[in-house]
């Protein structure tokens, strides 16, 4: 299981975050150095409990906030949720990602990743891999 560490959410349910920044420095619970939440055939929801964007996200300049590994063909929904200081090679505040294998099985092909992002804010979100970029927000 990839969705590993402190769990969010369980599949298909709604997490909403309080107002306030959340980092890796203030919490042992991110995925890794590159990323602080990692997820993989996750779906739901997830927001900031007010509808404007109050609720950050901080990369802290050293990292992205989120990797989504496909989400089991289903929707994941993001909304008001400020992305901010997000550096990475690729995607500095969000990579969106399907599975990445060349020969799928039948069941990594129902992996397609499928996300709604709304009232989301990017600020200060950096890509420093030249051939992929996104600095805000990559999509492979």
């Amino acid at each position: 299981d990839y969705n590993t560490g402190y769990p969010i959410m369980p599949k298909g349910e709604t997490v909403v975050l309080d107002v306030g920044e959340y980092t890796c420095a203030t919490s042992d619970n991110c995925a890794n150095g590159a990323t602080m939440l990692y997820t993989y055939e996750l779906y739901g929801d997830m927001k900031c409990v007010n509808d404007d964007a109050s609720c950050i996200l901080d990369g802290e300049n050293t990292r992205r906030m989120m990797f989504v590994k496909g989400t089991g063909n289903n929707l994941l929904s993001i909304r008001a949720i400020t992305f901010k200081d997000g550096n990475a090679g690729s995607g500095g505040g969000i990579w969106i990602q399907n599975n990445d294998r060349v020969r799928l099985t039948r069941e990594e092909k129902n992996n397609i990743a499928k996300v709604n992002l709304e009232l989301c804010v990017f600020t200060n979100c950096y890509a420093y891999d030249g051939d992929s970029g996104g600095g805000a927000i990559y999509v492979a």
